[in-house]
């Protein structure tokens, strides 16, 4: 094995080893409870209580508004049963004082399946520096010419896997977020007119609870091909546009679940974002 075959094999394995440790820490620090979250951005704990004010501010606001149509001068012929209204808003008031703990109940309920996903399968990718490219070297590719497209391919894999994982990051914080406005949220499903706005949120938590689960999945399956990718030298290009066409559909999942009918935010392209900055920055820099 030449001395280029050599340092592309310990240069990959070495970054395999890496790449595992970080994915494995970082689902690990990744969990379904308020407070990881709140380790990260210690301000939510503050402005949360805030939220809640402005809930019960909102829900009051509202009560009154429904009130002055049944009984104002102008009746509304569609307007609510007063004495059920008011049960409602009894209902949701307790529901905006006892939000936190209805979202920690959500989380725990969410916590066994995560496990499930993080847990399961955790032994198969034990990355040794024995790679492709080592074996590519000891069969008929033993040529730079193929270390080198080895080497290409390998990055290119390396790169959507990172944005597969950036893109697990963002879907995370949109689930917490979705979840931290539950207190307004709570203060719209009292009334007829505003009780869609309610639902529509119960499907998006719902939504990208399982969407974020998908992409825990996606992230330990591919981890699992990565040992198939680096031992398959006679099948190098197909495992390649394999490995390729699961990580670019891992990152679409939220199209998938759409047209299934659930309510998903859209994200953005992340590290394309992240890469245009850094770009601007290295030309502001250099033109100073």
């Amino acid at each position: 094995m030449g001395i280029l075959s050599g340092i592309i094999s310990y240069a990959f394995g070495l970054a395999l080893n890496l790449l595992d440790a970080a994915v494995n820490g970082f689902l690990g620090a990744l969990g379904f409870d308020l407070d990881a979250f709140e380790h990260y951005f210690p301000a939510a704990a503050d402005f949360y209580d805030v939220i809640i004010g402005f809930s019960i501010g909102l829900l009051l606001m509202m009560l009154i508004f429904q009130l002055f149509r049944n009984f104002g001068i102008v009746l509304d012929m569609e307007a609510e049963d007063p004495l059920k209204m008011l049960g409602k808003t009894a209902l949701f008031f307790g529901m905006i004082l006892s939000s936190r703990s209805i979202i920690n109940l959500i989380l725990q309920l969410m916590a066994d399946p995560y496990a499930i996903f993080l847990n399961t399968a955790s032994d198969p990718y034990e990355f040794e520096l024995i790679t492709l490219v080592t074996a590519m070297f000891d069969s008929v590719f033993a040529s730079p010419f193929f270390s080198i497209v080895a080497m290409i391919m390998m990055l290119v894999l390396g790169w959507q896997f990172l944005k597969l994982t950036v893109e697990c990051v963002e879907r995370y914080i949109v689930f917490y977020f979705v979840l931290y406005c539950a207190p307004v949220v709570f203060s719209t499903g009292a009334f007829k007119s505003t009780a869609q706005i309610f639902k529509s949120w119960c499907r998006m938590v719902g939504s990208q609870a399982l969407l974020l689960l998908i992409n825990i999945w996606s992230i330990k399956l591919f981890l699992s091909f990565m040992p198939v990718f680096e031992s398959g030298a006679d099948d190098m290009i197909f495992n390649f546009i394999l490995g390729y066409a699961f990580l670019k559909f891992a990152q679409k999942a939220d199209t998938l679940l759409r047209i299934l009918g659930l309510n998903t935010a859209s994200t953005g392209d992340m590290m394309g974002s992240l890469t245009g900055s850094i770009a601007g920055v290295a030309m502001a820099i250099r033109s100073i």
